[in-house]
């Protein structure tokens, strides 16, 4: 017999009569715990690529920012980035100005889009060098 446990500490946490734990929503699972891992690294490194090409870049409206999981990078002259982790997907997302939309999921030490065709270090890096001509840009791997 399966019941729900409202005040059990980890949500919507489902236990047998016995009491032996069959799912929690809680960030306890191996997966979870690995894709936040990988796709934290992943966000800062892209943060601090950012910002090395704001330091070298004299637009006014240039500018990044991350907080609670979004980076994102006005550009200041082709529009503005969103990048974030989806923790239900096991994904992170990216809103460009240039392709628009993309799903990117770890898949071999990689972020690949979902439809296979991109890797979002060598997307960004191409659309970053066609927007700031003249300037090196490189996104960490």
């Amino acid at each position: 017999m399966l019941r729900l446990l409202s005040r059990n500490p980890a949500p919507f946490c489902i236990r047998r009569s016995t009491g032996a734990r069959l799912y929690s929503g809680a960030v306890t699972d191996e997966a979870t715990r690995r894709f936040h891992e990988v796709a934290d690294i992943r966000m800062h490194s892209l943060l601090d690529d950012f910002d090395a090409i704001g330091e070298k870049c004299d637009h006014p409206n240039f500018d990044v920012v991350y907080s609670n999981g979004v980076l994102t990078f006005n550009t200041g002259v082709s529009g503005t980035y969103v990048i974030n982790k989806q923790p239900p997907n096991k994904q992170i997302w990216l809103s460009s100005p240039i392709s628009g939309p993309k799903r990117f999921d770890h898949i071999k030490d990689e972020w690949i889009d979902s439809k296979r065709t991109d890797k979002l270090e060598e997307l960004l890096e191409g659309e970053l060098k066609t927007i700031f001509k003249g300037i090196e840009v490189t996104i960490t791997k």
